[in-house]
């Protein structure tokens, strides 16, 4: 079973779609609808965007304040999913489950390359300590490895419909200065309402169409912030 934490309705289709491309075109097969859990009613993106608020105006660092509260925000996410999916699933969770904590970081990086400094990449290290403190939480609670999901964390720059705007054809870079809303939504979606995409079906014929296993390396190439992601879950040891 496949869990994702996400803010919005968009989060939630585009990451299941690219999931499953990913695993149609190195596991060569189709994930079924019933495998994917949305949580409802978990505010994960005003939780990230704080941080980054605060990281802007106090610095960064892995002991200061909000760093700390941060993990523990994510720690409390995590916690919660864990044990919704374990419920939703009917029995417990094993190492073959994977839970996706994903928000949209409403940042604009400028350029590509921007991803890698420091300012902008900090948070993945920090949300990779959050995971850890998750799993040690587990163990301490008598859990071990094969009783515990793969957890995996995207947050994209600005928004997710950066991932579908590289899978698109005439990617430029000039995309990751758009600002999330309207911009970057009306650039994928020919809206920046999500509610009118997803009811007249722009959403969903724009995913079917680009979001698909032979795109999957231009997202790997254009999105630097979405590869180990891809990396993670491409990998078939069959092969």
């Amino acid at each position: 079973m496949i869990g994702i934490i996400s803010d919005g309705d968009s989060d939630f289709h585009v990451l299941k779609k690219l999931i499953e491309a990913i695993f149609e075109k190195h596991h060569k097969e189709n994930s079924l609808e019933e495998e994917f859990y949305r949580f409802d009613n978990i505010d994960t993106i005003k939780v990230v965007q704080n941080y980054f608020q605060t990281c802007k105006k106090e610095g960064y660092g892995l002991h200061h304040k909000h760093t700390t509260q941060f993990v523990e925000d994510i720690n409390e996410f995590l916690g919660t999913a864990f044990l919704k999916l374990a419920n939703e699933k009917g029995t417990y969770l094993t190492n073959q489950d994977i839970l996706i904590f994903n928000a949209d970081s409403e940042i604009i990086l400028e350029k590509t390359d921007s991803y890698f400094e420091e300012w902008f990449y900090f948070v993945y290290p920090v949300l990779w300590k959050a995971i850890e403190h998750f799993y040690d939480n587990r163990i301490k609670e008598g859990y071990t490895y094969e009783y515990l999901p793969l957890i995996l964390p995207l947050i994209p720059f600005p928004c997710i419909e950066i991932l579908v705007r590289a899978a698109m054809p005439n990617y430029k870079e000039k995309y990751r200065s758009f600002n999330a809303k309207p911009d970057l939504k009306q650039e994928v979606w020919g809206t920046d309402s999500i509610p009118i995409a997803y009811n007249k079906e722009y959403l969903q014929r724009t995913l079917a169409k680009h979001i698909i296993p032979q795109n999957i390396e231009q997202v790997y190439k254009h999105i630097p912030e979405a590869r180990k992601f891809i990396q993670i879950l491409s990998f078939n040891l069959s092969k």
